[in-house]
Formats: C-alpha cells, structure tokens, sequence
C-alpha cells in the first residue's frame, strides 16, 4: 500500500488539511464527521442564550466546545503527522460521535422551528446530504451498488423531510435518513470481527472478509498465528498460574489473549524492547507460581530475563508443542522465502559449469587450424569476455525481476527459532 503523506507501509493518505475526508484514512473514521462539524456549528448557534451577550455561553454550548477542544486539536494532528496507525484515529471516534448524537437534536429542532425562508432550516438537509455524499464515495469501491442505495435514500428521506417537518411523517423521514447515514459505518465496524482480525495492526473494511483478517498493509494477523499445538499444550500444563506464559512482545502475545481471553504477559511491550519488568519482579513471578512458561518467539528482548530463563529453564521438548504447519516458516514467513526456489532458475540466474561457465548445449566446431594457445580456434574471436558479460547482465536482469523478501517481523509463532521453557523447574 502506498504511504501517502509519508506513512510507510500504510495509506493514510496526503498531509493537508482534507487528509481525514480522503479515500484513504476516511472509510476508518470519517463517516459522520461532515455531520459532526454541521452539527456543532448548528448547536453553537441553536442552543445560544439570547438574553445573554455571546461571550456567556450556556451549559449546552460548553458541553459543544468541550467536544469541539478535543476534535479540533487532534483532528489537526492527524492531518499533519508524517506517520501513524490507521487505528490511531480512534481517538476521533468519542468527539464526533458526541457531536453528531448533540447536533441531530439540534439541527432537526431548527427544521421544526424555522421557516423555509430563515438559513438555519437547511443545516439538518446539508448535513445529511453531505455525510451521505461522502458515504457514497467511501463505498464506491467496493459495493457499487451502496454508493446508489445510500443517495437515492438520503436524498429522497430529505426531500421529503423538508416537505414535512413538523408531523409524524417528518419524524419517520427524520429516521430513514438517519439509517442511511449509519448504515455503511455500522458494516465497517463489524469487519474486523467478522474477520477474526487480530491486534496488531486493527484496520476495518470489506478487505478484511477477502483476505480472512490481513489487513492494515499487509501486517494483519489472523487466527492462522495461532499455533494450536502449543496452545494446547499450555492450556493443559497451566494448572494455578496466572499467566497462560510470558513472551518479549505484543506481536506474540496478541493471537493468544484473543483466542482464549486469557492473560498472556508482553513483558517488553509492542517490540519487545520495553523494560516493562525487571528481572528481579520476573523471579518473584516465577517463584511464586503465577509464570509457569516462556515462549522465546526468537524476537529481541529484555536480554537480563532472557538469559536468566535460557540459563536455568529448562526446554520443552519441540514435539510436544511445534506445530508441523507452522514448523517451516515464522508468523511473517522467513525471510528470504519471496526470492528462493525454482523460479530463480526462470527468472535468468545462470547455471554454472565445472569452470563456472554455463554451458550453452552446443558443441563448438573449430574453423580452422589449432593455434598454439589451448582452447582457441584461429580466425575465431574470443567470446569469453562476452560470455561474462552477458552472464552478469542476466544475472543484474534476474536480480531485478525477483521480488525481495520483505523482513522477518521476528522468529514467529512456532518457527524453526522459537522455544518454549518450563519456568516451574527453576525453583524445585
């Protein structure tokens, strides 16, 4: 995925001031943001206490620009980093859900209240029309369909909204234009959970449903990390002990705390590099029986511990444990595995000769007499510099058409470099 404003591995689109309403960082928490920014205009202005000057706000007004100092700053934010999580734009969910639940009050008592000839009778419609708008774009890329379902809803429940506003029918209308807005988002949300997405890197969207949790540039993790064999085997060895096992990082932990709902200790944070735990804190765990198991995932950690456990821990065996499916690769896959096997012989890589020439299948035919240097054919030309040459030019060829391998993210789960230790031994 492209990085957009600088954003890695992640589109989260190009910095400036409409980053958040862009196709790329949008479908994750811009649905009712339109909504949401007419709406604290509206309740700014509906919620006013005329008999007062407009430096005195009412409550209302302070719960709207207690809202607004969290959206706005943030929002800011997000449209300037240079990189960050998707996921991070969570942060935004609370101020706009505020806003939109506190401004469809208000915007649909201003319809009520206002004629046709005063402005503020057109910010309810506005805002539906625009947020609807905004939808149809979003999903346009994956349900065409949507994107007409959600228009012709919005902009004939709104039509007819304005006809009218004030009986029974206006609050039915007011209704099916609110189910057009939520419609699209409420799917979205569900994705991940459909998906079994895991922790690592959350993002939502239909994406998710075809490529079974791998979202989020390529990062994602499914129920596929899991591996069952030691899972098992844990579940059945962790007798009292509070922690199912204890690991360097999230990345490894993650899969398992959302399997089984159990505690699963990071000890080093997302990369395992946190001292989240001293040693002598990871002793007095061990020693009292709330850590039975280490997994070494083969990713870098808090070195003290580490040491301390390859020291006096003692290995469990591989079989009991290593699950064969996952015994050839890590999470990621190993590295290297994109740019090996048979297709590096298609791709151009030369095969070499006893004397490190490759062989052409075809015998050559001298043209004439010997010449007194072995190997050359008088009259001939010599073709061994051009042969090198031509082999390093497949060679250079070969090395551009094979993709590299993108690196390991760490040993895995169940790879070759991963180790699991019984902890319970130490103290005996």
């Amino acid at each position: 995925m492209g990085a957009g404003g600088g954003g890695g591995a992640f589109n989260i689109g190009t910095i400036g001031p409409l980053r958040l309403f862009q196709s790329a960082l949008g479908p994750q928490i811009s649905w009712l943001l339109p909504f949401a920014i007419i709406g604290l205009i509206g309740g700014l202005v509906y919620y006013r206490d005329r008999r007062k000057r407009w430096l005195h706000l009412s409550t209302e007004q302070k719960h709207l620009v207690l809202w607004a100092s969290w959206l706005v700053p943030v929002a800011g934010f997000f449209s300037v980093a240079s990189f960050f999580h998707p996921y991070y734009t969570i942060m935004l969910a609370p101020p706009i859900a505020a806003l939109f639940g506190i401004g469809m009050v208000a915007l649909s008592r201003m319809l009520r209240d206002n004629s046709r000839t005063n402005w503020r009778f057109y910010l309810l419609p506005l805002a539906i029309l625009t947020t609807a708008g905004l939808q149809a774009w979003y999903v346009s890329s994956d349900y065409p369909w949507l994107t007409w379902v959600i228009l012709i809803v919005a902009v004939i429940a709104t039509i007819l909204l304005m006809i009218f506003p004030r009986n029974t029918a206006g609050q039915t209308l007011l209704g099916l234009a609110t189910v057009s807005i939520l419609a699209a988002p409420a799917w979205w949300s569900l994705t991940p959970t459909l998906a079994a997405e895991s922790a690592m890197i959350p993002t939502a969207g239909p994406s998710l449903l075809e490529s079974n949790g791998a979202g989020g540039g390529g990062m994602g993790m499914g129920n596929s990390s899991v591996n069952k064999k030691l899972l098992s085997y844990l579940e059945k060895h962790q007798g009292n002990a509070k922690y199912l096992f204890a690991t360097s990082d999230s990345t490894t932990a993650a899969p398992y705390i959302i399997k089984t709902g159990k505690a699963v200790m990071a000890m080093g944070g997302f990369n395992g590099t946190d001292p989240a735990i001293s040693l002598s804190q990871f002793k007095k765990l061990v020693k009292t029986g709330q850590l039975k198991y280490f997994y070494y995932s083969g990713r870098s950690g808090n070195t003290k511990i580490i040491n301390w456990i390859k020291k006096h821990a003692t290995k469990v065996k591989t079989s009991l444990y290593q699950d064969s499916t996952q015994s050839q690769a890590g999470m990621f896959g190993q590295p290297g595995a994109a740019s090996t096997g048979k297709k590096s012989a298609k791709a151009g890589t030369p095969t070499t000769g006893s004397k490190g020439q490759r062989p052409t299948g075809k015998r050559s035919v001298p043209t004439g007499k010997p010449s007194a240097k072995k190997g050359t054919a008088p009259g001939s030309r010599p073709t061994t510099t051009k042969k090198a040459a031509s082999t390093k030019a497949n060679s250079a060829k070969a090395t551009k058409k094979q993709p590299t391998a993108q690196p390991s993210m760490g040993g895995g789960m169940g790879g070759q470099s991963s180790v699991l230790y019984d902890l319970s031994t130490i103290y005996k």
